[in-house]
């Protein structure tokens, strides 16, 4: 290629390159500050202007921290179903209050494990890494798995359908997980995650427990079974 061809290639196929539409949403995270506003007062988790502060400090090493190390995760996760999100942006709040639970609809997650202001041992980014990705695959089995009432369970529904509510929400979702956690080769990373997941409450212990005892792969060919059909372009 001579030097007129190379400067017409970047002129008019570069931009094209660079519009392609994303198969997964961009995070911007920011300070939930209407959230932790609204929280109840609590001595043993106050939330006090220096933690405030250390939010605010950290919010662009968040941004990286995800940047950084979250395509893999979800190129993969989009890889195995081949489905993506629907969307291009999200805005990803991060809360102090100690008594806010991580949700995915809206997408709000709480920070405290994360800054030295409010932690005595501070969590790695990794960690914050998988449970911001721990919502976004509740968001994604949303999207791409619709609940349908009318539908007749799958066998591995049927089979796990006497748990609790907490548990049958998750074992689908750290299945998927696992598999793209050790695809990825970060078994080292995954086996923290099920240690600190499972010291967050019964039913994400209970759900890894079920994963590891089944395997993630049936878990994915069950999920595969229940894709609508694609939608033609």
């Amino acid at each position: 290629m001579n030097f007129k061809h190379t400067i017409l290639f970047i002129i008019f196929f570069l931009p094209l390159a660079g519009s392609a539409k994303s198969l997964y949403p961009k995070l911007f995270f920011e300070h939930g500050s209407v959230f932790d506003m609204q929280c109840p007062e609590n001595p043993k988790r106050p939330i006090t202007p220096e933690m405030k502060a250390d939010l605010r400090k950290r919010l662009p090493e968040f941004q990286k921290i995800w940047d950084d190390q979250s395509g893999p995760l979800m190129n993969t996760l989009v890889e195995i179903f081949d489905r993506d999100f629907n969307r291009s942006e999200e805005s990803f709040s991060l809360v102090l209050c100690g008594l806010m639970a991580p949700m995915s609809h809206p997408l709000v997650f709480r920070v405290r494990d994360y800054l030295k202001s409010t932690a005595s041992e501070v969590k790695p980014d990794f960690y914050f890494v998988s449970e911001v990705f721990h919502e976004m695959l509740h968001r994604y089995i949303t999207t791409n798995f619709p609940y349908d009432p009318s539908a007749a369970p799958s066998p591995l529904e049927k089979k796990y359908e006497k748990e609790d509510g907490g548990v049958r929400s998750h074992i689908f979702l750290l299945a998927i997980q696992k598999s793209i956690y050790l695809k990825l080769g970060r078994k080292a990373e995954l086996d923290k995650i099920k240690v600190w997941d499972s010291e967050h409450a019964p039913s994400y212990k209970r759900a890894w427990e079920i994963v590891d005892k089944e395997g993630s792969d049936i878990f994915i060919t069950d999920l595969k079974k229940q894709l609508p059909s694609k939608t033609p372009q």
